[in-house]
């Protein structure tokens, strides 16, 4: 169910997940969450997203992903193995290549995003981020996958995907409580930003 939403003075608007924020971002983020370069398959986002497009076997699925980005002239990933290559990719060329490869990845990742804030309902804040450059309004959400997503706003075009992530070492309870907090710090550092749900409340 698509969500309409007021953000600060804005008009009432569907909140859509479209595309995501930038190619760099959405490839730093895969390797990040749903495709790991180190370290143990802590997200199991295998549990949500079938095979395929996303592998069980984490090895493999890092194996393949990879390989995806190997022989694409520009892209650091393979030898360096550092998901924040990502962020500091500027061949348009290079991005183009790899996004083609991932797509089947990258569209059931951003799903999972639009997934997160379909069913959050109240369970959403928007804030401004002194990181954020041009000063786009961020939505921040979790579901009970125990998926937390964080999407920007721009009055004047779509809602695009920032990242989302699961966090199975809380409890679903536990994430709603860290997010009604986080909604609170946002609240007394003057950076939340008032948002209403026009079309009812999440579902129970």
């Amino acid at each position: 169910m698509m969500r309409c939403i007021r953000v600060g003075d804005g008009a009432p608007r569907t909140l859509k997940i479209e595309r995501f924020v930038s190619a760099r971002s959405s490839h730093g983020h895969l390797f990040k969450h749903l495709v790991p370069l180190d370290g143990e398959d802590v997200e199991r986002w295998s549990d949500l997203i079938p095979d395929p497009p996303l592998i069980p076997d984490l090895s493999e699925r890092r194996r393949r992903a990879t390989g995806h980005c190997q022989n694409v002239r520009g892209c650091g990933l393979p030898a360096h193995r550092d998901h924040e290559r990502c962020a500091e990719c500027d061949n348009r060329d290079a991005l183009a290549e790899v996004s083609s490869r991932l797509r089947p990845l990258l569209d059931a990742y951003l799903a999972e995003g639009a997934r997160a804030f379909a069913w959050s309902g109240l369970r959403m804040y928007a804030f401004r981020s002194e990181s954020d450059r041009a000063g786009h309004v961020r939505l921040r959400t979790v579901d009970n996958r125990r998926v937390l997503a964080v999407a920007t706003r721009d009055e004047g075009g779509p809602d695009l995907l920032l990242t989302c992530y699961r966090r199975n070492d809380l409890p679903v309870a536990g994430l709603f409580l860290k997010l009604a907090r986080e909604r609170v710090g946002h609240r007394n550092a003057g950076t939340l930003v008032p948002l209403a749900v026009i079309d009812g409340e999440g579902e129970p």
